[in-house]
C-alpha cells in the first residue's frame, strides 16, 4: 500500500463527510424555513425516514461513480483482474465493494443526521471513523494485498455500521415513545 493511496482515501473521506455535514446544515435551514411558514414540525420517525432516503441517494451516486467508471474502462475485449488476486475478476471485486459502500451510505446518513440533530457529535464522528476504516480496507485490493481479506474486513465494517444504525434506531424508538406519553 503506497502512502499516496492512503492520503487520497483520507482526504476523500474528509470531503465526503464534510459534504454530509453541509447537507444536514442545508436540510436544517430548509426545515426551519418551512416551520416559519407554518409546516408542522417533523417527528423523529419522519426525520429518520428522510435521512435514510438521502442516504439512498448518496449511495446511488457513489455506486454510479464507483462502478460506472469501471464499466467504461472494461468496455473493450479481454478481461480485467485485481492485482491482489489475479484469478478474480475486477468486476466481481468492485461489485462487492460497491454493494458494501451502498449499504454503508444508506445507514450512515440516519446515524449522522441523528447526531447532528441532537448535537451529539459522537455519531457523525463514528460515521467518519467507520467510513475511513471501510475506505482504507479497499486498499487491500491493491498488489500485495488480499482480496479475501479486504472483502471480509469490509463486510465486518458494514456489520459494525449496521449495529450502530440499529443502536440509533432503538434510541429513536425510545424517544418517540417518550414523546407520545
Amino acid at each position: 500500500m503506497q502512502s499516496s493511496y492512503g492520503a487520497v482515501v483520507f482526504f476523500s473521506v474528509v470531503i465526503s463527510e464534510a459534504v454530509r455535514g453541509l447537507f444536514h446544515m442545508l436540510w436544517a435551514k430548509i426545515e426551519l424555513r418551512l416551520l416559519i411558514e407554518g409546516m408542522r414540525p417533523l417527528d423523529i420517525y419522519r426525520r429518520m425516514g428522510f435521512a435514510t432516503a438521502a442516504g439512498l441517494g448518496y449511495a446511488a451516486i457513489h455506486a454510479l461513480a464507483s462502478y460506472g467508471g469501471l464499466l467504461y474502462e472494461g468496455r473493450g475485449p479481454g478481461a480485467l483482474f485485481t492485482p491482489a488476486c489475479p484469478a478474480t475478476s475486477l468486476f466481481f471485486i468492485n461489485a462487492l465493494s460497491t454493494l458494501a459502500f451502498v449499504l454503508l451510505n444508506i445507514v450512515f446518513m440516519p446515524v449522522a443526521f441523528y447526531g447532528y440533530h441532537r448535537s451529539e457529535l459522537r455519531y457523525p464522528a463514528a460515521v467518519a471513523a467507520i467510513h475511513l476504516a471501510a475506505s482504507w480496507s479497499t486498499l487491500l485490493f491493491k498488489a500485495g494485498g488480499s482480496c479475501a481479506g479486504g472483502v471480509a474486513l469490509l463486510y465486518a465494517i458494514v456489520a459494525l455500521a449496521a449495529a450502530l444504525a440499529f443502536h440509533v434506531g432503538r434510541k429513536v424508538n425510545m424517544e418517540q415513545r417518550m414523546s407520545v406519553m
